[in-house]
């Protein structure tokens, strides 16, 4: 892993602690960060569209999780925030994998 890649996927675990504290605020300026330097991180449009969908941002939320399938369609957690979009299931959770 080269020193570009070993810092996004820190700051990345950084913002998914944040979430997980209910600082979506500092969690989605560090994935808007990340995203700026490795624009399809999947992980990072991911947690930046379970954060916008968890502040009623459901348009933006909802695009940042299409961009995360197409950078990385095997990720299971994606078609699970798109369910709840959808009214099909519970809160979402800030459990997002790296």
């Amino acid at each position: 892993m080269d020193v570009q890649s070993e810092a996004i996927a820190g700051d990345f675990l950084e913002a998914s602690r944040l979430a997980g504290q209910g600082r979506l605020d500092l969690a989605e300026s560090i994935c808007r960060e990340i995203l700026q330097r490795q624009p399809t991180h999947s992980a990072a449009l991911l947690l930046r569209g379970a954060i916008e969908l968890q502040t009623g941002r459901t348009a933006q939320g909802a695009e940042s999780i299409f961009s995360s399938i197409q950078s990385n369609p095997s990720q299971p957690g994606a078609y699970t925030l798109l369910e709840i979009h959808a009214g099909r299931g519970e809160p979402a959770s800030f459990a997002v994998d790296p």
